[in-house]
């Protein structure tokens, strides 16, 4: 349900038009089942740090576009990085018992709550792009 208010959002604030709702729609009916961001990026409407920027503005979430600023690494030593990287995540780092988690999906709600239910720990999403997740996970695995 989120993702299609996400994407009534996009359309109403103008962010996309008819033509790329459209798009969207076909696409979907052509059997592809990629979750709402990996469609539009790879419709190319927009690129990962916009996308990332309207997902921040419709709900209400910080964005980081570099993340190594904010990691607590003997918290990284925890976690599973091929866990990580399968879900497009990176724990960052824990304040007054809450995890700050950065994703590039905070639509998928299955995939934190599941995160949460795991690690046991109230989680609050920050929203980043799969490159820098992907990048900082090589990071800590070379780290490591």
């Amino acid at each position: 349900m989120k993702s299609k208010q996400y994407l009534e959002f996009l359309s109403e604030s103008g962010m996309v038009g008819s033509k790329e709702i459209k798009e969207i729609i076909n696409y979907r009916r052509g059997g592809k089942k990629e979750i709402l961001e990996d469609m539009l990026l790879s419709l190319d409407i927009f690129t990962e740090k916009q996308l990332a920027s309207k997902q921040s503005d419709y709900l209400d979430l910080s964005v980081i576009f570099e993340l190594k600023p904010f990691i607590d690494w003997e918290l990284i030593e925890r976690f599973d990085l091929d866990y990580l990287r399968s879900n497009v995540i990176f724990p960052l780092v824990v304040s007054d018992e809450v995890l700050y988690l950065a994703t590039r999906s905070p639509l998928d709600t299955r995939k934190l709550e599941e995160f949460e239910s795991v690690f046991n720990m109230k989680l609050k999403p920050v929203i980043s792009t799969r490159s820098e997740i992907e990048g900082i996970i090589k990071l800590a695995k070379n780290r490591g």
